[in-house]
């Protein structure tokens, strides 16, 4: 099994963010929209009086929906969106499947991988397509033949 290279995996992952944030921008217009209809109106004072609820129920909302997003489909599917575009997915480094629990790890140490100027994500050309999050949960991105 070959692993898959930075730049298709780069690209997956900036497919998928995409797609993310157009989910977010809608959760985002939504909310307004309940609580525009919910304070009876439209009014710009009211709309920046509940502006500290209405950012603070998008970002839990598209922290939850990005957490999901990664370790459901990665999780039950082995790829995101973006990656079953680029033909790539996630396995165990014995190339077995990775598990709902492997993918919610390898989810939440996406932080870790950010931290300090994405340095973790940075790490796969030199560690052979292996980022920090994938030694972590002990994963790698291969080429998915199939």
């Amino acid at each position: 099994m070959k692993r898959a290279g930075f730049f298709t995996r780069f690209m997956a992952f900036a497919l998928d963010l995409f797609i993310l944030f157009l989910i977010s921008v809608a959760t985002l217009a939504s909310v307004i929209a309940g609580y525009t209809i919910g304070k009876g109106g439209y009014s710009l004072y009211s709309l920046f009086d509940g502006m500290g609820m209405i950012l603070a129920i998008s970002m839990m909302s598209s922290m939850f929906i990005f957490i999901f997003y990664f370790t459901y489909l990665s999780g039950k599917e082995g790829a995101t969106i973006g990656k079953k575009i680029f033909s790539i997915k996630v396995v165990r480094i014995n190339n077995l499947d990775i598990n709902l629990f492997i993918s919610f790890l390898r989810c939440l140490s996406y932080i870790v991988s950010a931290s300090l100027f994405f340095v973790g994500f940075f790490m796969a050309p030199i560690f052979r397509g292996r980022a920090l999050h994938d030694f972590i949960a002990k994963t790698q991105v291969i080429e998915d033949t199939q």
